[in-house]
C-alpha cells in the first residue's frame, strides 16, 4: 500500500470536512444574527411609530394546531338550566335562552361578575371567557376556552347575551365545541413584536396606536362539517389615535 498517497487522501478529506463544518457554522451564525436584527428592527420600528403595548405579553408561549367537534346539547343539559325558557335549534347544536327575570349589568368588577353569571346560568359556563361588552349594539360576547386560551370569532362556539334598552341581560344564544385534539406538537409562537410589525407594514396599525395582545385559536377557513381545525393566533386589539378600536388576527406560527 502506498502510505504517502493514502495520507494525502486523508488530508484532503479532512480539509474538505473542515471547510464544510466551517460553512455550516457560518450559515447558522448568520441566521441567528439576522433573526436578532429582525427582532431589533421590529422593536425600533414600533418605537419610532410610537406604537405601544397596553400590557407586556409573553414571548415564550407555546401552541400547536388543534381539532374540535361541534357539541350537540342533550336533553339532560337543557333541563338542568333554571330560571329561563330554553329552545333548541340546529338539531341540538344551538340553544336560545330567555331569562325569567332580567339582570342589570354590574357596575364594578365587570369581567369577573359577568363570567360568574355565565358560569351559573349556562351549560359549561366555566369554559367561557368574556371578550366584549357592546352596550351600543346590545350584546355581550364570550369565547370558549381550550387550555385557558379562547377560540375567537367562531360560528360554532360562542355565548352571546342580549341586552335590552336598560342594559339588562334578557336572553342569550350558545354553541359549544367538544373533543379537542392536539393535531401538531406545540412550538414557540411568533413574538408579539413581530405580529404587530406585520400589521404595521400592512398599514393595519397606524402611528400612535395602543395595542393589546391575546393568544388564542382561530379558524381561518369556515368549517364545512361539524369538525374544524383551529390555528394558534394572536388577537390584536388596536386603539388608534382617532379613538377607534379595531381587531386583527395574526397567525402565531411561522
Amino acid at each position: 500500500m502506498d502510505w504517502n498517497k493514502t495520507k494525502t487522501i486523508f488530508i484532503v478529506i479532512f480539509f474538505i470536512l473542515d471547510l464544510f463544518l466551517a460553512r455550516q457554522f457560518m450559515v447558522k451564525r448568520e441566521a441567528n444574527q439576522l433573526e436578532m436584527i429582525s427582532e431589533r428592527t421590529g422593536e425600533e420600528l414600533l418605537q419610532d411609530a410610537n406604537i405601544t403595548f397596553k400590557e407586556s405579553p409573553s414571548s415564550n408561549e407555546k401552541a400547536g394546531y388543534i381539532k374540535a367537534y361541534v357539541h350537540t346539547f342533550t336533553e339532560k343539559e337543557v333541563n338542568s338550566l333554571k330560571d329561563q325558557k330554553v329552545e333548541v335549534y340546529e338539531d341540538g347544536k344551538e340553544i336560545h335562552g330567555e331569562f325569567t327575570k332580567s339582570t342589570s349589568l354590574p357596575t364594578s368588577d365587570e369581567k369577573n361578575k359577568l363570567e360568574d353569571f355565565v358560569k351559573k346560568n349556562m351549560i359549561n359556563g366555566d369554559q367561557y371567557k368574556l371578550v366584549q361588552v357592546d352596550k351600543e349594539g346590545g350584546q355581550i360576547t364570550f369565547a370558549q376556552l381550550y387550555k385557558q386560551k379562547p377560540v375567537y370569532d367562531n360560528t360554532k362556539t360562542f355565548i352571546t347575551i342580549q341586552l335590552n334598552e336598560k342594559n339588562e341581560m334578557v336572553s342569550y344564544k350558545q354553541r359549544m365545541l367538544e373533543q379537542f385534539e392536539q393535531r401538531t406538537e406545540a412550538e414557540t409562537v411568533k413574538s408579539p413584536v413581530n405580529a404587530v410589525t406585520e400589521l404595521y407594514n400592512s398599514n393595519k396599525v397606524n402611528q400612535g396606536s395602543k395595542v393589546r395582545m391575546d393568544l388564542g385559536y382561530y379558524a381561518y377557513f369556515p368549517p364545512a362539517t361539524d369538525s374544524q381545525i383551529l390555528a394558534p393566533t394572536w388577537r390584536v386589539t388596536v386603539d388608534n389615535v382617532k379613538g377607534d378600536v379595531e381587531v386583527h388576527y395574526v397567525t402565531a406560527l411561522d
